[in-house]
């Protein structure tokens, strides 16, 4: 019985999602869109498109509002702050665009973003703070025993 109440539940959220149209594109980068810098949602799930430049990764959130946003990983910055948080579905995330870094010394610029998610029941990352990581500096070594003060022993 509880199984076909699930079936019954996932196929009625099936429904609803292709009855609702798709979610508006952000596109932070285009000033005549007019989208916000700042979008804070629930992560409602995560999916693959085609663009002429291969496959890509889209996250939907749906802001307070109920405004639904897909938002596309296709700067090398949005989708490294995804991969490093892991963020939940259901999760409450905030993905803020900070503007186009110019390059320096021949290096060049890209699109800054940051990630932000609201994840009280995720576990912290154990291999990264165990020192795994060869940018985090060595520990220092032990000193060496200090003898106790008194009386010198004869030789």
């Amino acid at each position: 019985m509880l199984a076909t109440q699930d079936l019954a539940h996932r196929a009625a959220a099936l429904a609803e999602r292709a009855g609702a149209g798709h979610p508006t594109s952000w596109r932070p980068t285009d000033p005549s869109k007019g989208h916000p810098a700042l979008i804070v949602g629930k992560f409602i799930r995560a999916e693959h498109a085609h663009t002429a430049f291969g496959r890509a990764g889209i996250v939907v959130l749906e802001a307070l509002d109920g405004q639904s946003w897909s938002v596309w990983l296709l700067h090398s910055v949005l989708r490294q702050e995804f991969a490093r948080l892991r963020p939940r579905i259901g999760s409450l995330v905030a993905v803020s665009y900070e503007g186009r870094i110019a390059g320096t010394n021949g290096r060049a610029g890209y699109e800054k973003y940051r990630v932000v998610a609201d994840a009280e029941d995720a576990a912290p990352n154990w291999d990264e703070l165990a020192g795994d990581d060869e940018s985090l500096p060595a520990a220092s070594p032990v000193p060496p025993a200090v003898p106790a003060p008194g009386p010198a022993a004869e030789p």
